[in-house]
This record gives C-alpha cells, structure tokens and sequence, in this order.
C-alpha cells in the first residue's frame, strides 16, 4: 500500500520526465513493458521540451519509418451475419473504399477472450508501408508472416516475433480456415418446412423454411404442437404469434440441439451475440496452443494492420491465419502524450486530426480511459465524467469547457475544434496532426494540393493563442506531401526531427527489426520508395530509378554480333500510348547496343505496316536480324497472324510479359543490366533523348507511367543475357 509521501513522489517523479511516464503508463494499459528505441527516446524528449515551452519554433514536424501482417495473411470476418474470409491487403483497401464495393455497416472479426474465440468489431485497417518480415511455421503447418515487433499471443500473454523461438507455444483459432472469399458454413439447426404464410419464411428447395428452434418456440407461444402450427401456416395465420426479423432465439443451456420449450428464451440480437461471444464458443471457437517449428527469414513486403474494439479485461488481438496476433498500437506515444500534458496542466485543449475517422474516435476513446484507470486518478485525480458519452471530444472535469479534446479528419468541416486556451501564458494546448497524408498522396495531384489549403484556412486557425504549436507527425511518402508543403512554405516556423531507417554511419536505427542487409535491398531495389519512406527524404522522380550515368552511349557500330532482334510495344492511339520499335545487337564484347528504333502514334493497320517497313530496314543493315518479339496478348495475337501471313520473312516469336506485377520485374531487369554497363544507345539515334526522358522521369508509383522504352530495354535485356529466344512460330 503505497502512502501519500510515495504517491507524491511517484507523480512528482512521472510528471518531470515523459520517458517514465511512458514506461508507466504503458505497462498499466498494455501488461507489457515498453520498448523503448533511441528514436522514441528522441520524440520523448522534443515533445517533453514544446509540453515545457522550452521549444525555439513554433510548431514540430517529427517524421518517422513505418510495425504488422504481410499483405496476404488471411483474415475471418463477419459482415450483415454472414462469415467469410479475406486477405488483410483486400481488407484494408474494402474497409477504407479503395476497392471494391461494400456497403455500410459494421465489419466483425474473430478474436479471443477468456480462452474462448468470438466477433470484435473492426474500428480501422491501416497500411504501414513496406517492412521486413518474419515467416512463423507452426507444427500443424499454419504459417504467417509478421514484422519483427509485432506480437503474438502465447501462453503467459504475448511476444514480440523477434523473441519467439522454435519449440514456444502460440495461440490459434481452432476453427479451421478455408481459404479467401466465400462464405463460411454457419451453424444452423435443421429446417422446418412451413407455408407460404408464415411473415418469415424463406423459400428454399421448392418450399418455405424457417429454423426449428423458431417454429418450436413459436408453436409454444400460440398453444400448438408443431404439426399444427405447420398446418395453420398453410390455411389461416390470422391472430398468431411470430418471432420479429430482429429478434433471436437462444438455447439457455448452450446446446443447439437442445430444442425444448422450456430451454428456448428470446432475446434482442445484440444481447444473443453477446452472450455466446462471453459465454460459449457458439459457432465460434475456442483458443488451442500449437508449437513453433520453426522462424524462417521472410521479405520486405507491404504490410498492413488492424484496430478492434476494446473489450475491458481483454488483451486487444485478432486472428491471422487461424494464429491470433496482437492489436495494432498505432500513435501511443501521442495517447501518452496528451494524458501526461493532462495530469500537468488540466486548463489545457488539445486537436487531433486524423486522415480517417475510426483513428480519431480510437485516440479519443484511448486516452479518455487511460485517464479513468484507478492508478491514473489515484495520482492526478478524477478527470473523467463516466456519464458522457460523446464519441470524438471530451472536457476535463477541473478544466471545465476550454479543457480537454477535440479531434476531426482531414476532411470534416471542423466545426467547433480548439486548441490551445485563451489568456494562458505558456503551453496550453497542441494542434495534433497524425499522418494527415494518405498512401495515395504520391500520385494525387489533388491530394498534395488539398491539404495544405485545408492546414492554412480550417486547421492553423484553430490555434486560439499565438503560441500554441502545431505538432506533425507523418511517414514520408513524396516530395509532395505534407512535409514538403512545409519545407518549400513553412521552412522558418518548424523545428523538424527525422529519424532514418539508416543513420549516418550506416547502421539500421532498429537492428532487431530492421537487419541492415535487408535494408540495403531494398533499398536497391527500390529506391524512390526507400528514400521517403524509409529515410524520410524523399526525392523528385527525375533519377531516382534510372540514374543518368548508367545510360550510356555509342558512336562506332561493333563489327560483329552474335544476335540481332527486334522488341516491339504497340499502344493505342485512344489511350494516347505509343508503339515503338527497336533493334538491338548483342556484340562480340557481350554488350547489348541499340542499333536502331522507330516511334510514333498509330492506328492499328498503319502499326503493323510500319513494323514490317522497320524489319525490312534492319534485316538490310543487319543480316542476322529475323526474329522479331510481339507481346502475346489479345491485341498482339493479332498483329502476329497479320504479319506472319503478309511478312513470312519475319520470325514472330511471342512475348509472355504478365499483368501489372511484371511491369516492375521487366524494370527492375533493366535497371540492372544498365547499372551494370551492359546496355549501349546510339548517339545519333532520333529518339535517344525521348528514351532518356523516359527512363530518368520513370515512377511506378505514377497511376500510367510512361513505359514504352522501358518495356523495350527490359525485353531485350532478357532475351539478350537471359537466353529467352524460343517461338512456337518457328
């Protein structure tokens, strides 16, 4: 029992460092101690110095790298009653409408609680960028891919993936998953065949059916044994009793087969799901411990996560792959944050803003219940009114109306946010931006544009005193974003603190998480997206793939090939595409040089006429020249029959280039052939600076990439030292 000279002490000791204050609090809320990096160390101490006015800005830009399920981890939910399963990637661009069509209303998702498995509701699905990933094979061959710092749950609460071992125990979901898209078999009671006038009937099989435990209970109601009630559902159902649509039927003693009078009782929906979820595993599931056999090193790969809703005395968790992992933890530091300056100052107002609106009800709600744990207010005192029931903004007891806070997505109108407080000298508040910008922003020219208006007219506005900062916290993603807004117009008024993936002596800021090496491919192999995300430094297009000294030219012809083709790329005039044409040799010296090209808008006759016109010219300066590559789709199925019956002469060898997903494997082939000085332009080429353009400006994040060139280059690179010469034509 602590007195009140330690609690004193206790409070005097949390109030005068947030570092503690942040190990305290996160050990009450999460049952875990937290793990502090020297990056979170770092914001610690800046956001201590504005919450202390010891700030030399204005306002604080901190950006950070992305922590969470690869992209392809399948997921159980239940959405209108009906179960099935997903992909998270599929789940996160439905549940924010990026694809796809769903409708409004809740998504559940199966998790534990009390060692028993029932539905949570999903309150956000967010994307984290692109990190390195560890695979998990169970013994029972269950398998998932998770980052390093991502929990799972054991048998004595949970760990990190990177403290796991081969041989630990982890929770799965005993219900088995099969496979994505499509629905689950529920767990029904056998039909009961009724007539056509019963209000509830659903007709299948070529007649009407209801569930048996219904027509049991209804039957009991109206004083009929069940084939009497079957009987007047057929002739006359006039002053009967039926079941409303929204109602249930629940079986008291937990058994579904149990379908007597007497064990039936009726309840609302919400009450009936809520007893099975904390009562029985009724067409759920229930927790089972399986051992790990083994931790193999995954990818860097896009990953993705999810926020449930809090359940007290429930660890947050979800199910992935039939193994249940951790709750996401996004923007506690800025939970902590605001409940610390709280327990400080109680006459201060803060403003959340968000891109979504599930992530500022999560923080709103989040903070509002650290402040009404009894160790809280057992140290700053009672602060939270139990019966307001307000969704996104709260006021502090002591504070009165100009405390506490407020919170909006980038989006809403804003109406009645605040921060800070009038006629308080020093800290009283903070405008909270939390990744204001969306993934998209790196293509969304109206993206970039929107929100620094928005920041300037809705947002900065809503500071009420001169002093009260604005503080950012984002994840790059392009020049572009929000961050850059800030640095091209803003540069004076922001202290900016940027922790890299890879610091200046070029070790990882996380190693157990981030191992060095993995970094430094992905880095190579994609180095746009590295740059912002990673190093939030992002760089212009220009470059960034295709570097300027790796293309390289020609003046003098080589005298000797040992192959000469031609690539070929038809566009389409509707869509503004171009075709072009290209004639590579691969020399003696084991170079490949572009010795001729041809480019031009063109429908689809002229197109064809050109490209035997560009054979003809070749195979007459080249002798070796015959076989000519056509991409093997619809469009190019056609060219091929056409130009094999009128060019004989020509040797059609068919292209497999694949969707979209080969788009940046043909790249990334060329990218490394002409990094490695392989791959040759002539000079006086017409169309050499049109192709250096190209390669320089290239972005695959852009939503239609110029790519013709780049199609061109990747082919040939591949037919030239990968050996890909066959043809069914030949």
């Amino acid at each position: 029992m602590m007195t009140n000279q330690d609690k004193f002490e206790l409070a005097k000791g949390l109030l005068l460092d947030f570092k503690k204050y942040v190990v305290w609090i996160h050990k009450l809320a999460q049952g875990t101690e937290y793990d502090m990096m020297p990056c979170h160390i770092q914001i610690c101490d800046t956001l201590q110095k504005y919450a202390e006015g010891r700030n030399e800005k204005r306002n604080l830009m901190i950006n950070c790298p992305p922590g969470c399920l690869a992209g392809d981890s399948v997921i159980s939910i239940n959405r209108h009653k009906n179960g099935s399963t997903i992909t998270i990637k599929d789940l996160y661009e439905k549940f924010n409408g990026l694809s796809g069509k769903w409708v409004s209303g809740p998504v559940y998702i199966r998790r534990a609680i009390n060692g028993k498995v029932r539905l949570s509701k999903i309150e956000a699905v967010v994307y984290k960028g692109e990190q390195f990933t560890w695979e998990i094979v169970l013994e029972d061959g269950k398998r998932l891919r998770a980052t390093g710092g991502h929990k799972i749950m054991v048998k004595d609460g949970f760990k990190k993936v990177e403290e796991l071992k081969p041989g630990d125990l982890v929770a799965v979901d005993n219900k088995q998953i099969r496979g994505t898209g499509g629905r689950k078999t529920r767990l029904r009671d056998r039909d009961f065949v009724v007539g056509k006038l019963h209000p509830f009937g659903r007709w299948h099989k070529d007649c009407y059916r209801i569930s048996l435990h219904r027509a049991v209970y209804e039957a009991n109601m109206n004083g009929l044994d069940l084939e009497d009630f079957r009987k007047r559902t057929y002739t006359n159902t006039d002053g009967m009793y039926f079941v409303p649509r929204d109602m249930h039927i629940h079986h008291i003693d937990g058994n579904h087969n149990n379908n007597t009078p007497d064990n039936l009782e009726i309840l609302d929906c919400r009450t009936h799901l809520l007893k099975h979820g904390l009562e029985s595993n009724f067409g759920q599931g229930r927790v089972d411990y399986v051992a790990i056999k083994e931790i193999l090193p995954g990818k860097f790969e896009p990953v993705y996560d999810i926020q449930c809703e809090e359940i007290e005395g429930c660890e947050p968790n979800y199910n992935a792959n039939g193994i249940l992992v951790h709750n996401t933890g996004k923007s506690l530091l800025i939970q902590y944050f605001i409940t610390w300056c709280f327990a400080r100052i109680k006459n201060s107002m803060f403003c959340y803003v968000a891109f979504g609106e599930r992530l500022i009800k999560k923080l709103s709600r989040d903070s509002r219940n650290l402040m009404m744990m009894p160790e809280w207010e057992e140290l700053f005192g009672k602060e939270m009114d139990p019966s307001d029931k307000s969704v996104l903004n709260y006021h502090l007891i002591s504070g009165g109306v100009r405390s506490g806070l407020t919170a909006g997505t980038v989006s809403s109108a804003m109406l009645g946010l605040d921060a800070g407080v009038p006629g308080i000298d020093g800290f009283s508040g903070m405008l909270i931006m939390d990744d204001p910008n969306s993934p998209e922003v790196v293509s969304s020219v109206h993206e970039q544009i929107e929100l620094p208006e928005v920041y300037q007219r809705k947002l900065a506005t809503r500071r009420r005193t001169p002093t009260v900062p604005t503080f950012c916290v984002m994840q790059r993603h392009s020049v572009n974003d929000f961050a850059g807004w800030v640095a091209k117009n803003e540069p004076d008024e922001w202290e900016w603190v940027v922790i890299p993936a890879i610091d200046a002596e070029g070790n990882s800021f996380y190693p157990k998480r981030y191992p060095i090496e993995e970094l430094r491919r992905l880095e190579k192999q994609n180095p746009f997206m590295f740059a912002a995300m990673y190093q939030q430094c992002p760089v212009e297009n220009y470059g960034a793939y295709f570097h300027e000294e790796w293309i390289r030219t020609y003046r003098a012809t080589p005298e000797k090939f040992s192959k000469v083709f031609i690539t070929t790329d038809f566009g389409f005039t509707t869509s503004g595409d171009k075709s072009l044409f290209c004639c590579w040799g691969l020399a003696n010296d084991n170079n490949m040089y572009l010795l001729r090209s041809r480019v031009g808008k063109w429908e689809s006759p002229d197109a064809k006429r050109y490209c035997i016109e560009f054979f003809n010219h070749c195979a007459a300066a080249f002798r070796q020249c015959r076989r000519v590559y056509v991409e093997n789709t619809l469009s190019g199925l056609g060219f091929i029959q056409d130009m094999k019956r009128e060019a004989p002469q020509m040797a059609i060898v068919p292209l497999k280039r694949g969707a979209k997903k080969n788009k940046m494997n043909r790249a990334e082939s060329a990218m490394t052939w002409m990094e490695a000085g392989r791959v040759y332009f002539r000079e006086a080429d017409p169309n050499y600076v049109g192709a250096r353009a190209e390669l320089l400006a290239y972005n695959p994040a852009d939503k239609n990439p110029k790519d013709e060139w780049i199609d061109n280059i990747g082919d040939a690179c591949e037919i030239s030292f990968n050996m890909k010469t066959s043809s069914i034509f030949i």
